[in-house]
């Protein structure tokens, strides 16, 4: 990624497309902390496609779902979030946001059977707390699942950040 003089960037997810070009997203940080979250893509040969490029919020993952990109992380306002990408990377309908007192961001999505899920983690005063979601296709929340589509995971008190999971339809969630 490119980056310029007093700026860090740090990349949090690399995906393939099917036609072999690299989907990376992460953030850029300046000197002052202020951090821009980037969606990037690149050919296979390494040169960056400039017609591809999402700036805005604070991206942490991404997963192809067919022709489309879904990307997880979370906003400036502290809600964690949701977007939809188009193959050539083009926003698909509005950004799905959770409110902070359920989530403050989404840090890792999977996608199966038509169904997505993602874990996060909310603040809380003795640290991060972990959280699982389950969303419908559309990005709203899927209501059958825990409470209004959410479940919070005590672990008997203390600071929990997820780290990864894995998402099977019929086997359930491992975390």
């Amino acid at each position: 990624a490119r980056q310029w003089g007093s700026e860090r960037t740090r990349l949090t997810s690399i995906v393939v497309q099917a036609d072999d070009k690299i989907v990376v997203c992460g953030y850029a940080e300046d000197i002052r902390g202020i951090k821009t979250g980037i969606i990037l893509r690149y050919h296979k040969d390494g040169r960056e496609d400039f017609v591809f490029r999402q700036q805005d919020w604070r991206f942490e993952d991404l997963v192809i779902m067919g022709d489309r990109i879904l990307c997880c992380g979370s906003t400036a306002s502290r809600e964690a979030l949701l977007i939809e990408l188009d193959a050539a990377g083009k926003l698909v309908g509005k950004p799905s946001l959770t409110p902070e007192n359920i989530s403050t961001r989404w840090t890792k999505v999977r996608w199966q059977d038509r169904t997505i899920g993602v874990i996060g983690e909310r603040n809380e005063a003795l640290g991060p707390h972990l959280v699982v979601a389950r969303f419908n296709d559309d990005r709203t929340m899927d209501p059958s699942f825990g409470k209004q589509g959410c479940v919070s995971i005590d672990f008997g008190g203390q600071s929990s950040a997820p780290r990864d999971f894995i998402y099977d339809a019929n086997q359930g969630i491992f975390i």
